[in-house]
């Protein structure tokens, strides 16, 4: 819980910081949304790192290695994608950002069309 109010107060305060900055000189607004940016995904990482690896020791003890890597493999790129955009967006690149969301979401169904074969030559077996 502690981690979480850590997460969400750096957010706040940087998110003060940047608007007090934007009113005086917009150009490190960016710069301080970043660093707040770092700062909160090296406190999630340090919190929650060890449960993406229990997971992924769950994945390859069941045997669904190729199942697990490609679910964080997706999902690593939804967070970069996110990441991205955002930072698009607080520079005031909408269109920027709308098309590296595309191309994450491109990525991820790219990513899914082997799973979907086999999961579709493995139904049509089972139906034959």
């Amino acid at each position: 819980m502690s981690t979480i109010l850590q997460i969400c107060g750096t957010a706040v305060t940087a998110a003060v910081c940047a608007m007090i900055l934007k009113k005086m000189r917009p150009g490190p607004t960016v710069a301080v949304s970043v660093a707040a940016l770092i700062l909160i995904f090296l406190l999630a990482v340090n919190k929650y790192g060890s449960a993406v690896l229990t997971v992924s020791a769950l994945i390859k003890k069941n045997g669904f290695e190729k199942y697990g890597e490609l679910m964080l493999k997706a999902l690593g790129i939804g967070i970069t994608v996110k990441i991205a955009s955002d930072i698009c967006r607080d520079c005031g690149e909408e269109s920027i950002a709308g098309g590296v969301e595309l191309a994450g979401k491109l990525e991820i169904l790219l990513l899914c069309i082997p799973f979907a074969v086999e999961l579709l030559t493995l139904s049509s077996e089972l139906v034959s």
